[in-house]
């Protein structure tokens, strides 16, 4: 069978990738909005936000219901090249971490509603939380820009920045602990509602983190490419 035979034998793989990639951006698109009400209905004790937020995590787990199911149908045609089949996986794999960050966003929006915000003192602790909801929304919009411009440099460049989460978080701990049990000042209730808010956001984090490393693996070339620039740069 010479090549065009081959071609023809195969369905429109690049359509349908193309239809992937596209579920995924919308699935990023809804998830990020539901981020952003969580946000808002954390910092602003905004019950109709979390109540959008609710409604957008309706979306997105369709969105993704699609996404997940297109990726199964690609992978069982038996027509696919290598490169293909990593593409697509890690584009299920994106997904899944997707609506795993639209969970912990609900999650939020939930504890919000239990423990209204006014019951979460201003002070130390709710500074440490909002400064992880300020990277994490960094993050989630650096891991997308790096899928959609298959741009490496930018998805390395999420490291520092999860780092940094991760020891407001542990701040964040420790501070909560310490207005419990020296000052207390903090009610037990909102010094739980503190903690369970910090380890979404920062599980949020995670996840566009390792979106970002998706990036990386997929576009290996781009990232030494791009390193090349830089070292041209440099000189």
């Amino acid at each position: 069978m010479n090549t065009s035979e081959k071609n023809n034998s195969r369905p429109n793989i690049g359509a349908e990738l193309n239809a992937l990639r596209e579920q995924v951006l919308s699935l990023a698109s809804i998830v990020e909005s539901l981020f952003a009400e969580s946000i808002i209905a954390l910092v602003d004790g905004d019950s109709d936000a979390a109540h959008e937020a609710q409604l957008e995590d309706y979306r997105a787990h369709n969105v993704w219901l699609k996404a997940d199911s297109l990726s199964v149908s690609l992978l069982s045609t038996g027509k696919l090249e290598l490169k293909e089949v990593h593409l697509i996986c890690a584009m299920a794999h994106i997904a899944l971490n997707l609506k795993r960050m639209a969970d912990k966003g609900i999650k939020i929006a939930r504890m919000i509603n239990e423990c209204p915000v006014d019951s979460l003192p201003a002070g130390t602790c709710r500074d440490k939380l909002s400064k992880m909801t300020d990277i994490s929304q960094t993050m989630f919009s650096n891991s997308i820009e790096a899928f959609i411009n298959k741009d490496p440099s930018e998805a390395n460049g999420l490291h520092p920045l999860y780092k940094e989460v991760n020891e407001l978080a542990a701040e964040l701990h420790r501070c909560v602990n310490e207005e419990l049990k020296t000052t207390k000042s903090l009610p037990l209730e909102a010094g739980t509602a503190l903690v369970v808010i910090g380890e979404n956001i920062a599980n949020i984090a995670e996840f566009a983190l390792d979106n970002g490393n998706c990036v990386a693996r997929l576009y290996p070339e781009n990232n030494h490419r791009s390193s090349s620039d830089l070292d041209g740069e440099r000189e």
